[in-house]
């Protein structure tokens, strides 16, 4: 009986391991989505300072495995961009 119970645990886990990992590669990780809009939010003021712009909310393509973020630059519409 005993060792019913732990298979039973075993294959549970297992299963459910197999299911968080399928949520995570065709969703996203909210750590690495909070980890990526910053990594992203640093690389604007570094790079593109002087720019008066609106970031939209980073988006997880699972096709690619990346995360990217819309930039809409104020004031200008050819100077609209992704990172």
């Amino acid at each position: 009986m005993r060792i019913k119970r732990i298979v039973a645990f075993v294959v549970a886990t297992l299963l459910s391991l197999m299911l968080f990992y399928a949520y995570i590669e065709f969703e996203d990780n909210p750590f690495v989505k909070i980890y990526a809009s910053w990594k992203m939010n640093d690389y604007l003021k570094t790079h593109y300072n002087d720019l008066e712009y609106q970031k939209e909310s980073a988006s997880y393509n699972f096709k690619f495995s990346e995360y990217t973020m819309g930039i809409d630059v104020i004031g200008s519409e050819d100077l609209d961009f992704t990172v």
